[in-house]
């Protein structure tokens, strides 16, 4: 007796892929013979997703304006930082005059000027209006007061104001 074969269609041969793409495989392993096979509703649901720009257009737009917040407040962290080294370096030069003059007695108006040439040297927003000096000699101090501003980038306009006020005096060499 002969065994009976089922015959083969096509069909067959069908379920049969199907059925091993079920099978559990490593990420990123797609093999030809165990490809799925892909049903109308399946392609109608990837056009859907493909569709829908209105989705993608909004998710573009909310990432372009968390870049340009992050543009605009690294701008305004960089003037602020920069701002406040420049601020810290004429502090040390003011200081540095104001022992020069006190040692070599020299008069006040050749300090505000030298302070004033320092200030524009460090971009420190300051008017001879803004130094005032007391004393000569070994009481001689200087009040300082200014304000710096932080701009935006694109439409100068400030946001941010800072206010500093400095009292340097004389210190004599011995202490």
């Amino acid at each position: 007796m002969s065994p009976i074969k089922k015959p083969i269609s096509v069909t067959d041969d069908i379920l049969t892929r199907k059925s091993l793409s079920a099978q559990t495989r490593p990420f990123g392993t797609c093999h030809a013979i165990t490809s799925p096979v892909i049903t109308r509703a399946e392609v109608s649901k990837q056009d859907e997703v493909t569709l829908d720009v209105g989705k993608h257009l909004k998710r573009y737009a909310i990432l372009c304006l968390w870049l340009v917040a992050g543009v605009l407040y690294t701008h305004m962290v960089v003037q602020w930082i920069g701002i406040k080294s420049n601020d810290k370096e004429f502090l040390r030069s003011v200081q540095h005059a104001v022992q020069l003059v006190g040692t070599e007695n020299r008069p006040t108006k050749d300090l505000r000027t030298l302070l004033l040439v320092r200030a524009e040297s460090f971009s420190i927003p300051i008017h001879g209006d803004d130094i005032l000096i007391n004393g000569k000699e070994d009481t001689l101090s200087v009040s300082l007061h200014y304000d710096a501003y932080i701009t935006l980038p694109v439409l100068n306009k400030s946001v941010y104001k800072m206010s500093f006020n400095h009292q340097v005096r004389f210190r004599l060499p011995n202490s």
